[in-house]
């Protein structure tokens, strides 16, 4: 072999062992950047998990003061609804217990009722007992 062949087979290697080297390091930089773009969307993903979490213990708060105050407001419902205290604001306001025999003989006066001006009104609305 002569020198020129000898220089040209260094060469050859030295190139070589260059693109190989700019191979790995091309290499190594995609997966530096996989690794760091994986890990942006593990801690993004840990971030947004932490929110739901206190967004959850927030409305789970939200929730048992909502069903408290429910209950609350069921237990006054009740006492409002209760047969005693409907029957006590009824004779406050003069109105009086009538038993289920004396309602055929009450009589209803329905003269007139078609010429009234308050047309929303029933009938039964509209009409007045007459006194016996």
């Amino acid at each position: 072999m002569t020198r020129k062949n000898v220089k040209k087979g260094k060469s050859s290697r030295s190139s070589t062992k260059r693109q190989k080297g700019q191979q790995d390091q091309t290499f190594w930089s995609i997966f530096a950047f996989l690794v760091f773009i994986l890990l942006v969307f593990y801690l993004g993903g840990k971030v947004h998990i932490e929110y739901v979490l206190r967004e959850t213990g927030a409305l789970g708060e939200n929730k048992t003061v909502l069903e408290r105050r429910t209950a609350d407001l069921r237990v006054q419902v009740n006492a409002l609804q209760s047969y005693d205290r409907i029957v006590a604001k009824a004779q406050e306001q003069g109105l009086v217990f009538v038993r289920h025999n004396d309602i055929a003989d009450l009589h209803v006066d329905l003269e007139g009722i078609e010429n009234l001006q308050n047309p929303s009104k029933s009938k039964l609305q509209l009409a007045r007992i007459i006194p016996f």
